[in-house]
């Protein structure tokens, strides 16, 4: 018999095969890993208390103001023109982000 690894919860063998043995008895069973937990991640957390507090800054902002672009201007409600800017960052960040990725996969990118 093979020594095995204590993990919280189930033993695991040392051994792959019956490591193997052991998940073809599992799964014969009843086919599920037993789940824990609710399965609400920090960052399904996180993202909600973001998209909370974005939700008060604009519920907050809804008088008009004039932007002014270069040669033009444009008067809208302050939630429209955050809402935009935001929008306009998360969409400059994902483009630079595909950029990078891909200089680096390519070989493209300055090797340090």
């Amino acid at each position: 018999m093979s020594r095995t690894l204590r993990r919280p919860g189930h033993d695991v063998p040392d051994d792959p095969a019956e490591r193997r043995e052991q998940a073809r008895l599992d799964l014969g069973r009843g086919g599920r890993p037993e789940a824990r937990g609710t399965g609400v991640t920090k960052w399904t957390v996180a993202m909600l208390v973001v998209g909370l507090i974005v939700v008060v800054v604009l519920a907050q902002n809804t008088g008009r103001t004039r932007l002014n672009l270069l040669w033009g201007g444009i008067d809208a409600p302050l939630f429209a023109i955050l809402l935009l800017v935001g929008l306009g960052f998360a969409v400059l960040t994902e483009l630079g982000s595909l950029l990078w990725r891909h200089r680096r996969r390519t070989g493209g990118g300055s090797r340090s």
